[in-house]
């Protein structure tokens, strides 16, 4: 009796271990290989193509630091950028380093303009809470950077401000730290405890302003500016290149 509950308890002791050790190991992969959610190194070599032809005749501007609020704008190389509420900022300037077959496209990040036009709602990566930081220092920190923008302003204000009130200061959002999770309904989103980049941009729109962007599930930043077209949306200019 003794030596079967010896070998029972030496049994339970070596499965117990076994399966703890197995749930650390795959929560470290699944934390080390978060951006392969975004798809195959294929896909991703293939929305950068899609990038690069997308952006090639859009039209360069550069953006003049006279003041956060007071900018200027007009489609030549040598004008300044006046941001709109709710512009969506693509920027490819997070990009990872090492084998570019394998980076291309998966850390791009996105955020979007403010209502007060001087200002971007975004979380920046990993851990971070969602902030608001100027525009300047968004383009001192992503000197590369796209701009898309809804073709119907009255929807763009309307997600610019949801943005806000939901993630910035004092928002129900405020507190949740990025974190790229994947829910098959994104509607269902809110409820998370978690939140990233693009996810943020992609709320933005569907619940202030009603509308469904159909990019991906996880939302990859680069479809911004890819798929703009079928989302009632413009590539408008491209600053830094």
């Amino acid at each position: 009796m003794k030596k079967t509950l010896k070998i029972a308890t030496i049994f339970l002791t070596t499965l117990v271990l076994f399966l703890t050790f197995n749930i650390s190991n795959l929560q470290v992969k699944a934390d080390a290989n978060q951006e392969n959610l975004f798809g195959t190194t294929e896909e991703l070599i293939e929305q950068e193509r899609i990038f690069q032809e997308t952006i090639k005749d859009v039209p360069s501007s550069t953006f003049l630091n006279t003041s956060d609020t007071d900018n200027s704008f007009s489609l030549t190389s040598s004008a300044g950028y006046i941001a709109q509420a709710g512009d969506v900022l693509f920027t490819p300037s997070t990009q990872c380093v090492g084998d570019q077959n394998v980076c291309l496209g998966i850390s791009g990040h996105v955020g979007i303009v403010n209502a007060s036009k001087g200002s971007v709602t975004h979380t920046a990566g990993k851990g971070q809470q969602s902030t608001v930081i100027s525009l300047t220092t968004w383009f001192s920190k992503y000197p590369q950077t796209i701009v898309v923008r809804h073709k119907d302003s009255a929807k763009a204000l309307k997600a610019a401000t949801w943005a806000l009130n939901y993630y910035g200061v004092g928002g129900t959002g405020a507190s949740k730290t990025y974190k790229v999770t994947v829910d098959s309904d994104l509607t269902k989103t809110l409820s998370l405890k978690t939140t990233y980049c693009s996810l943020l941009v992609w709320q933005a729109y569907y619940f202030g302003a009603n509308q469904y962007l159909s990019l991906n599930i996880p939302v990859h930043p680069v479809l911004f500016v890819n798929y703009a077209a079928q989302h009632d949306m413009y590539v408008f200019t491209k600053i830094g290149y």
